[in-house]
């Protein structure tokens, strides 16, 4: 699921959306933004100055 909230609603969604799911198999997380980059599947998408957003190839730290 792929959803734009308002920064200060981002955990109270999260908390809502896993309280919604009584046999817990299902766990929803998010991602803050760092640096204007947000990693969204293997997909690195940084905020530029200019107001576009670049995309790159993401692997995790723990990719092999």
């Amino acid at each position: 699921m792929d959803e734009i909230t308002p920064k200060d609603k981002a955990e109270e969604l999260t908390e809502h959306l896993n309280n919604t799911n009584p046999l817990g198999s299902i766990k929803f997380t998010f991602e803050k933004e760092q640096e204007r980059k947000l990693p969204f599947l293997d997909i690195q998408q940084e905020r530029l100055p200019d107001k576009t957003i670049k995309a790159t190839v993401f692997r995790k730290k723990t990719h092999r």
